[in-house]
């Protein structure tokens, strides 16, 4: 297994102890209350909007197949249509000049 948080001494953190206090944290900061997965969500959603290709995020995240990530977070790709749409107008309009 695989620690990825350690105390300032490099001991390992027990998962309840950290989630607690995360949970201190994160009210004592008065930002609205989420849980530390969340964070895994938001990194997602954050790299995708930001034009990450799916395959880029889904390995980092360490998803089997980018189908998994682009099923699961689709909902948050729907502009990419009307992008998609708005390069091909500029695309022509240089070209046509």
């Amino acid at each position: 297994m695989t620690w990825f948080f350690t105390s300032l001494v490099g001991e390992t953190l027990n998962p309840t102890v950290f989630s607690e206090t995360f949970t201190r944290e994160v009210h004592a900061s008065g930002v609205k209350r989420t849980k530390f997965h969340g964070l895994r969500h938001l990194h997602i959603t954050h790299l995708l909007k930001s034009g990450v290709p799916v395959h880029v995020v889904s390995a980092r995240v360490g998803h089997a197949r980018p189908s998994i990530t682009f099923d699961a977070y689709s909902h948050v790709l729907g502009d990419e249509d009307a992008l998609a749409a708005k390069q091909t107008d500029e695309m022509l309009r240089r070209a046509l000049k």
